[in-house]
């Protein structure tokens, strides 16, 4: 006569460790906003961007660096940014132990499967990135009318394409001999971020507006505004919360000039 009293236990024991090692580690975003890079350095080009307290699955540490998951983007997240959280794990019912049998022996009852922990959160919504700008000021030089001081705005538009910015600048050129000039640009442009480095070309085109005045004797004065096509090229380097740009732009029709700008901007 055999009796088997110790497998049921085994199995629900097994089945106990089994879901708790597949339970992912979490961590919660602790600052207002943290960067996910491509890489595990500070210059590493910015993927998105996380909200405070939203919850990131850790998939590896490295060096004061974690490799997350946020919804189905992967990335790097400097481990000072964020704060470990412990998961509530599920208690699973033990098995109740099998009856006692002369013959045949029993047999195990099934163990019920713990829950799974949650997936991982879902990926941002649109209305989360699609309000980040960058706003700064700029100094261009045109080939027509001098030096010109403005600002500018880029204004994500990855509702649309996650690479997609919406341009806005005011520009006052400074030409002199009692003319006053100024211009106002609305372009479309697309980034390309490039592995192994924090520049980010791009390229796009847009909308020109230029208006043109002029004092003459007697308090007379004439004006003129035209309307063309911009045609644009720069790069974008990250610093911080800050980002530093360079750019070329020809404008057909409207200020008809060629234009190149640099300035500085400030993330939001």
């Amino acid at each position: 006569m055999h009796r088997h009293l110790g497998c049921p236990w085994i199995l629900g024991l097994l089945a106990v460790w089994v879901a708790s090692t597949a339970w992912a580690e979490q961590a919660v975003v602790k600052v207002r906003r943290a960067n996910l890079r491509a890489a595990p350095r500070k210059d590493a080009p910015i993927i998105t961007q996380v909200p405070q307290g939203q919850a990131l699955e850790v998939l590896e540490r490295r060096d004061g660096w974690l490799k997350v998951r946020y919804g189905d983007i992967e990335g790097f997240v400097a481990d000072s940014l964020v704060e470990f959280v412990e998961p509530q794990k599920p208690t699973p019912s033990p098995s109740p132990p099998s009856r006692v049998e002369p013959s045949p022996p029993p047999q195990a009852e099934p163990v019920p499967s713990p829950r799974r922990p949650p997936g991982p959160p879902p990926p941002p919504r649109a209305s989360q990135t699609a309000g980040t700008a960058s706003v700064g000021a700029t100094l261009s030089i045109a080939d027509d009318v001098d030096v010109g001081l403005g600002v500018r705005a880029f204004w994500n538009l990855r509702r649309l394409a996650r690479n997609l910015e919406l341009l806005t600048t005011f520009d006052y050129f400074f030409p002199g001999g009692g003319l006053s000039y100024f211009e106002i640009n609305g372009n479309l442009v697309y980034n390309f971020h490039l592995r192994q480095t924090s520049l980010t070309p791009y390229a796009g085109l847009g909308l020109n507006i230029a208006h043109a005045s002029v004092e003459g004797f007697f308090g007379f004065e004439a004006s003129d505004t035209d309307i063309g096509v911009n045609f644009l090229g720069g790069v974008k380097y990250p610093l911080s919360r800050l980002l530093i740009f360079g750019e070329l732009r020809v404008e057909a029709g409207g200020g008809e000039q060629f234009v190149v700008a640099g300035g500085v901007l400030y993330l939001w």
